[in-house]
């Protein structure tokens, strides 16, 4: 599909030429991939002191907030014009995601001009678009990322 190439890259490879895949959302409207993916990550913990012979809890005069490590979900759509091609293009897709560069993801979005650097967890939501075995086969999938160093 035309229309979705140069939007994804993953390891530097164009998700919709390499394997057929570029982001999709479950309602038209909707924007829950970059919304997932430009939520702030939650703060660690600070250490605290909590003495009960004073009030409140003692910080220090300058405090160093930290990020926590947060997972991403995002869809994905799996497009191909025949069977044959879809699942050669899910074999393919699934092994990269699995193995990446070192086990990394480099997920670029030109759009927003974002990389992010994730991990493949799995796989929370599949569903089956259009049949398979007449003519073009797409399926959507929300897949199951930790990005352990949070750009926000």
């Amino acid at each position: 599909m035309e229309i979705t190439k140069g939007l994804l890259y993953i390891n530097d490879k164009d998700a919709a030429q390499e394997w057929g895949v570029f982001l999709t959302e479950k309602k038209e409207g909707e924007w829950t991939n970059y919304e997932a993916l430009l939520k702030p990550s939650t703060t660690k913990e600070l250490t605290v002191v909590d003495n009960p012979d004073a009030d409140g809890e003692e910080l220090p005069e300058e405090i160093e907030l930290h990020l926590q490590a947060r997972d991403v979900e995002l869809y994905f759509c799996l497009w191909a014009e025949s069977a044959q091609a879809y699942f050669v293009n899910y074999g393919r897709f699934f092994t990269m995601l699995r193995t990446g560069k070192d086990g990394w993801l480099e997920v670029r979005l030109p759009e927003i001009d974002r990389t992010f650097r994730l991990r493949y967890l799995g796989a929370t939501e599949t569903e089956q678009l259009t049949p398979i075995g007449e003519g073009g086969v797409c399926s959507r999938m929300r897949l199951k990322f930790r990005e352990p160093k949070p750009l926000y």
